[in-house]
C-alpha cells in the first residue's frame, strides 16, 4: 500500500508520490483531463513480484484552488457541483466522482515503469522533470513511503522500484507543464 497516485498510458503506470500538499491531486486531474488513464489519486496498491499497481478510480479529491488551472468549462463546472468533504487534516477538498466523467479510467492494474516524485520546489528556469539516480530513488522512496517501508514485502517492492525510470517533477507556472513533460515521456504529445 502505497501513499500515491496512478495514471497512465495504455496500461503504462506513472506512480506520483509527494507529500500532502505537493500536488499530487491536481496533477492527477490534470492528467485525466488529457488522455491519462486514471487509477487512482491517493492510495496505490502495488504488487512487488508483477509491479502492477492497482486502485480504486472512483473519486478525486481537489482542493478549490486547484480550479484556478482550469478553463472555465464542463470539468470546471462538474468540479465545482461536487461534494465537499472535509479530510482529517482539516482541508476542504471536491470529491469528485470520475465514475460520472466519461473521461479515461483504468480498466486493469496498470504495470509500473516510472515513479515520478512531486517536489515543491519551482522549476523555474531548469526542466521541470529531472532523472533521478538510482542511489536517490531508494531514499526518496522511503522518505516519501514510511508506512508501506513497515510491510513485509517493502523489500520486494524496492527490488523492483529500483529497476524502474524515476524523475523528481518540480513546479511548473501551470500543472500542464508537468502534464506535457510526461506526455512527452509516453510519447503522447499532441493527443
Amino acid at each position: 500500500p502505497l501513499h500515491a497516485a496512478c495514471v497512465g498510458p495504455a496500461g503504462r503506470g506513472f506512480l506520483l508520490m509527494g507529500g500532502s500538499g505537493a500536488g499530487k491531486s491536481t496533477l492527477a486531474l490534470q492528467c485525466l483531463l488529457h488522455g491519462f488513464d486514471f487509477l487512482s489519486e491517493d492510495s496505490t496498491f502495488v504488487a512487488p513480484a508483477s509491479m502492477r499497481a492497482t486502485g480504486v478510480a472512483n473519486f478525486l479529491h481537489v482542493r478549490a484552488n486547484s480550479l484556478r488551472f482550469l478553463e472555465r468549462g464542463a470539468a470546471a463546472g462538474m468540479i465545482r457541483r461536487s461534494p465537499v468533504i472535509r479530510r482529517r487534516s482539516g482541508v476542504a477538498k471536491f470529491e469528485v466522482d470520475v465514475r460520472q466523467t466519461g473521461y479515461a479510467l483504468a480498466a486493469a492494474p496498470l504495470r509500473l515503469d516510472t515513479l515520478i516524485f512531486i517536489s515543491k520546489e519551482s522549476a523555474g528556469t531548469r526542466p521541470l522533470l529531472v532523472p533521478l539516480p538510482r542511489s536517490r530513488v531508494l531514499a526518496y522512496l522511503l522518505a516519501s513511503q514510511p508506512y508501506a517501508a513497515s510491510q513485509p514485502d517493502w523489500r520486494a517492492f524496492k527490488r523492483g522500484a529500483a529497476l524502474l525510470d524515476a524523475f523528481e517533477l518540480r513546479r511548473g507556472r501551470h500543472p500542464l507543464e508537468a502534464v506535457a513533460a510526461m506526455q512527452e515521456l509516453t510519447g503522447m504529445q499532441g493527443r
